[in-house]
């Protein structure tokens, strides 16, 4: 098992991103003011959601499989988007792409219950890289409820993957 460079350059993009991506936010925040960004963010990512909806009923797996698969993905952008920092709700949705990359590399020939904690324990690297790096950072803070807030978002992103259909097209073990 062993993740794609595409996927190893995602997750040190998501860790190296931290040095400035607050500034990024801030600017955001000082030009259009928080509400406006947080809504825009809001509708960009419903707009990818339902991207994703159509994506899924348009695919030949079975409705109960769509469903299930709908349900965790609108479950996912509605915790997110209750989260109280934006950065977070950020976070859940980098580490639930990073989850469903690193799952997808590592059953790439073939899916195993072994890919699950394989990929897992990519995420959680990637996460504590994270944090450690804004450890050092001057005007950020490492904080363990990032690295549990990122493991959540890499499961949420691995459970979605479990229920795509691109799973099925892979031989099972």
């Amino acid at each position: 098992m062993r993740i794609s460079k595409p996927t190893l350059f995602f997750g040190l993009f998501v860790v190296i991103s931290a040095s400035f991506t607050q500034q990024i936010l801030f600017y955001f925040f000082e030009t259009f003011g928080k509400r406006q960004t947080a809504t825009t963010l809001g509708i960009f990512f419903v707009l990818i959601g339902v991207a994703v909806i159509i994506y899924i009923f348009k695919q030949k797996i079975a409705n109960l499989k769509k469903l299930c698969f709908c349900w965790l993905f609108i479950l996912g952008l509605v915790l997110s988007w209750r989260m109280p920092i934006v950065a977070e709700r950020i976070h859940i949705l980098e580490y639930g792409l990073l989850g469903w990359l690193t799952l997808k590399d590592a059953s790439k020939k073939y899916f195993s219950p072994k890919t699950i904690p394989f990929s897992l324990s990519i995420i959680l690297v990637f996460s504590l890289m994270d944090e450690g790096f804004q450890f050092i950072l001057p005007n950020r803070i490492a904080d363990w409820r990032d690295v549990f807030i990122n493991l959540i978002g890499g499961c949420w992103g691995m459970g979605l993957f479990l229920m795509s259909p691109k799973l099925m097209e892979r031989k099972r073990t």
